[in-house]
C-alpha cells in the first residue's frame, strides 16, 4: 500500500517542519512506498469544478500545475 503526504510547512525551520517529519518516519515504518509532496511554493490552482474540466479542455486541465502531479499520485 502506498500513501501520499502532503507537507505545508512553509520552510525547514517551521516548528510544523519537525512534526511532518517525525510523521514521514511514522508513515516510512508502516507502509511500503511514501510519496511526499512539498507545498510551499507550489503553483497550486483554485478548482473551478468539474465541469470546468469538462467543458473546456475534455477532462484535463487547461494549464500544468502541481495539483495535477498530486491529483494522479
Amino acid at each position: 500500500m502506498a500513501v501520499i503526504a502532503l507537507n505545508g510547512a512553509s520552510s525547514p525551520a517551521h516548528s510544523t517542519h519537525s512534526l511532518y517529519t517525525e510523521v514521514e518516519h511514522q508513515l516510512a515504518a508502516q507502509f511500503e512506498t511514501v510519496r511526499t509532496f512539498h507545498l510551499a511554493g507550489d503553483d497550486i490552482g483554485h478548482c473551478m469544478g468539474e465541469f470546468d474540466r469538462f467543458e473546456n479542455a475534455s477532462g484535463r486541465y487547461r494549464i500544468h500545475v502541481e495539483g495535477k502531479e498530486i491529483e494522479q499520485a
